[in-house]
């Protein structure tokens, strides 16, 4: 028993060290078109996706193989467990942000991100402000026809109003609410004939 504790000390410094010196081949932010599982295996060291690949499946085991899809995940979390650079990894993220479009549970992403499953309500607040940013920072924003740049202090403010509504009743979606904001924005011109 002894001889097979020191085998598997000696498999985890391996992983380890794979894992310490390993560079993702992408660091930015891709767009949600490009997701796919080639993906998070670009985010993991191959040795790793290999090892958890035979822990989980028989047949890769049994035949060498040298990966199971099913071991991509996985390793994504264990990178994110074990590093504090990749504790805010792809899968993460992703699963953080989609989480916070479906349900809005800052309570729910804390937990998850607990156990390392996603990333943290304010880790994604914070993701989803500096997106804002960058798309107005490279001015791809959608201005409304009629909406003019401020460019005189105190003549063209523009104004916004913003409302919504909850109603909790029975929906084909099955979480019985319905949300829905109305936005209104508006500014005045002098008309000068």
């Amino acid at each position: 028993m002894h001889s097979e504790k020191l085998i598997l000390h000696k498999a985890a410094e391996i992983l380890k060290r794979q894992m310490r010196e390993f560079q993702p081949q992408q660091r930015d932010f891709p767009v949600p078109e490009n997701i796919s599982q080639m993906e998070f295996e670009k985010q993991v060291p191959k040795l790793l996706l290999t090892f958890v690949s035979w822990l989980i499946d028989d047949g890769a085991f049994n035949n060498l193989h040298n990966e199971v899809a099913e071991a991509v995940i996985p390793c994504n979390i264990i990178m994110a467990l074990s590093s504090k650079i990749y504790k805010k990894n792809y899968f993460q993220f992703r699963l953080g942000l989609f989480l916070h479009h479906l349900v809005r549970s800052k309570q729910l992403l804390d937990i998850l991100s607990k156990i390392g499953l996603s990333s943290t309500y304010n880790d994604v607040r914070q993701l989803t402000t500096a997106l804002a940013k960058q798309k107005i920072n490279n001015d791809q924003v959608y201005i409304p026809p009629g909406i003019d740049k401020v460019d005189q202090p105190k003549k063209n403010y523009i104004h916004a109003s913003m409302d919504n509504f909850d109603l909790n009743e029975e929906t084909v979606d099955g979480r019985n609410t319905t949300h829905s904001m109305a936005i209104v924005v508006f500014q005045q011109h002098n008309i000068n004939n």
